[in-house]
């Protein structure tokens, strides 16, 4: 599946001139801030001033959604790229696979490398735990059914929102997408507790995709949270050239084969507390997002805003052993977190159309992933 991602800067300064200078942010507030203690409780005012402001080239949706975090603060942070899970494999080995065999359990930590501990048993079940922050359990007759990439499309990709009662069939059983929700949610749960990690997860979105044998999987994608804010999943827009100032962690899913059961559990997650490097008492407001972005795109866009939401957009902006960062996806490597809204004219996975607002200085970013 060929992808072509557009992605324009719209602003006196790109994401990545302030990562480029280091130390703490040089972005001066925008002069309109919005109280940040009044957030919470300005949905409906917020929403009546979108609805009535009347865009000339944004049309707001009839089911149109304004999703604010129930958060008590916010704020510029700094977090850490995890390390070591493969120190917690054994502990994670005897969750997912009782009576696991030890003398299949493969450990590999070159020097100078990130360490895996891998445990493959033809008859139970797959496991790998890398140094890199990563997870994967799989029954065997589930491994690897779903892939991103290939020339195999998804099928239907809807918001793990949207209706529970959706009726689906996978493989031969049939469920309803309320029941992958909570069967997803229960596997992240059941993850966190024996990984001990402080680790937020949630699911984003399920997608359908027909397999070599004729039958239908899901895949649920799944997103990190820090302190109650979605963190923004680049991946799911990847782009050679949006990589480079953004952090791209790996994907989170839950694969389904066989009805609401969990195939395969794919995890990458858990930011680790750094530094706060700013408090926000005041930032762009909602509506007044949706007015910059208006105004900044005018001449770019014209489509129909289904839903905005709060989310925090992620910069490696350094290694805390002074080497070269990862993009995010190095142990040791820091992730500065940024609140942004995102105003989405369309969810389809991997296929999004998003306009991007920093609630600090109020800059705009449009992204068409196609």
């Amino acid at each position: 599946m060929k992808r072509i991602i557009s992605v324009i800067t719209l602003a006196v300064m790109l994401l990545c001139s302030c990562v480029a200078q280091g130390g703490e942010p040089s972005e001066e507030p925008a002069d309109n801030a919005f109280p940040a203690e009044k957030l919470k409780t300005s949905v409906s005012e917020q929403l009546d001033e979108i609805r009535s402001a009347g865009y000339d080239n944004i049309t707001i949706s009839e089911d149109f959604d304004l999703v604010v975090p129930d958060l008590d603060k916010l704020g510029v942070y700094d977090v850490v790229y995890p390390k070591d899970y493969d120190e917690g494999a054994l502990t994670l080995l005897e969750k997912y696979i009782p009576g696991y065999d030890p003398s299949k359990v493969i450990s590999n930590k070159p020097e100078g490398s990130v360490g895996s501990a891998r445990y493959e048993d033809d008859e139970k079940a797959f496991a790998l735990i890398t140094s890199i922050g990563g997870f994967v359990f799989s029954d065997r007759s589930s491994l690897n059914k779903v892939f991103y990439g290939t020339e195999t499309d998804f099928l239907e990709t809807v918001p793990a929102w949207a209706d529970p009662a959706r009726e689906l069939e996978l493989g031969a059983s049939k469920t309803t997408l309320g029941e992958v929700v909570k069967s997803s949610e229960d596997a992240i749960s059941g993850f966190i507790g024996a990984a001990g990690r402080n680790c937020g997860l949630e699911p984003f979105a399920f997608s359908t995709q027909r397999l070599e044998d004729g039958s239908i999987a899901g895949i649920m994608h799944c997103r990190s949270i820090y302190k109650g804010v979605p963190v923004f999943d680049t991946m799911s827009v990847g782009s050679e050239e949006y990589s480079e100032p953004i952090a791209c962690p790996g994907l989170s899913t839950v694969t389904f084969t066989e009805g609401s059961t969990v195939g395969q559990l794919s995890i990458f997650c858990d930011y680790e507390d750094f530094k706060c490097v700013r408090e926000l008492d005041s930032l762009i407001s909602p509506a007044e997002a949706v007015r910059l972005i208006s105004e900044k795109l005018a001449e770019r866009i014209s489509f129909e805003a289904v839903r905005e939401e709060l989310v925090y957009f992620p910069t490696c902006t350094e290694s805390l052993d002074g080497t070269e960062p990862g993009g995010g996806n190095k142990p040791g490597d820091v992730i500065r977190l940024t609140p942004y809204w995102v105003l989405y004219d369309r969810l389809d996975w991997w296929h999004e159309v998003l306009a991007a607002v920093n609630c600090v200085t109020g800059e705009v970013e449009y992204i068409v992933n196609v």
